[in-house]
């Protein structure tokens, strides 16, 4: 009996691209999947396009309330019924062989328990400006995960038994600022199992890079710390086999994010020019202008800041100037 996958998406204000998306999966050469849709409280006609969808592979479902990205996938989790778990953000595409390579990474080697993918960045018009290969091998990726998420999180597949051990996001991580949950949540997978990424001869997630894709800005200087304290708690499980989060220690851990705040409160300018510079990695130039403006008006007097906007500028310029060429 083939092996059912199920995918759960999470949809907050993405109708411009939901279609695009979904079709993506539809398209996917293995068919033996479920999809299962939450609307969460969109404002847009999010809920219309999903309601439209015809195909009985689909499953959707509502958030009364605005609840969040983390509450709701957890809330997806209790939907699904397959073997695999298969992530996708509402905005992103797949290309139709993912499944079928992720799938087939788990019948070869019975010890994987999550498998990402290479991937690349996209634009609005879902044009590649930016690809990824990715580290393969389960102890190359942990001799790097205490250092950098070496995953694209969308990108994922995992084994169902992976929720039995492990259990969801960690919704405390709310209270915190929302920050990197996802890598928490890998984290402690990467402890427990054996994980890998496949690299494809052909990009096989493509991830879009667009202003509401983008929560950083939301959540500020809280979010630019949030791998730093994902991190924090993974090191203290090395040492002791539990984290601060785990003993329900949370003053400890407030303490440890306002050691980490430290240098964004001394310096307001700061959380600005980290969100210019991943803007402009994202090619989000107007936003990476925006920001390096901001950091000037939070503190005119450091020239670093007028650095930063210059060389937001003049590389934006550059950019557009030769995709523009590059189009005629």
């Amino acid at each position: 009996m083939k092996k059912l996958i199920s995918v759960p998406i999470p949809v907050f204000n993405a109708a411009k691209y939901l279609n695009q998306s979904i079709s993506s999966i539809l398209n996917q050469s293995y068919e033996n999947f479920e999809i299962i849709i939450c609307d969460d409280g969109s404002n847009d006609n999010s809920k219309s396009i999903m309601q439209s969808l015809k195909d009985p592979r689909i499953k959707v479902c509502y958030n009364d309330v605005n609840i969040g990205v983390l509450k709701t996938r957890n809330k997806l989790f209790e939907f699904c019924k397959g073997d695999y778990i298969a992530f996708q953000d509402a905005d992103d595409l797949s290309h139709p062989e993912r499944f079928k390579v992720q799938l087939e990474a788990f019948i070869n080697d019975p010890d994987l328990m999550l498998i990402g993918t290479n991937f690349s960045y996209i634009n609005k018009k879902s044009k590649v400006f930016n690809q990824h290969d990715v580290i393969e091998s389960d102890l190359e990726i942990k001799n790097k995960l205490l250092k950098k998420n070496m995953f694209q999180f969308p990108s994922l597949m995992i084994n169902s038994k992976v929720l039995d051990s492990v259990g969801g996001f960690r919704e405390e991580f709310i209270q915190l600022g929302n920050i990197s949950d996802d890598y928490d949540w890998i984290l402690r997978i990467s402890e427990k199992f054996k994980v890998g990424n496949v690299n494809y001869n052909e990009t096989l997630y493509f991830y879009r890079s667009v202003s509401g894709s983008l929560t950083r800005s939301r959540f500020g200087a809280s979010r630019l710390i949030g791998h730093h304290i994902a991190q924090y708690l993974a090191k203290q499980r090395v040492a002791t086999g539990t984290d601060d989060l785990m003993l329900n220690r949370k003053d400890k851990l407030l303490s440890q994010k306002k050691r980490l705040l430290e240098p964004y409160i001394s310096d307001p300018s700061l959380a600005f020019r980290e969100l210019a510079a991943s803007f402009m990695f994202n090619r989000l130039f107007l936003q990476a202008i925006v920001n390096s403006l901001l950091a000037i008006k939070k503190n005119p007097l450091a020239f670093v800041n007028y650095r930063t906007l210059q060389y937001c500028v003049r590389k934006s310029f550059t950019s557009i100037l030769f995709e523009s060429t590059s189009s005629n």
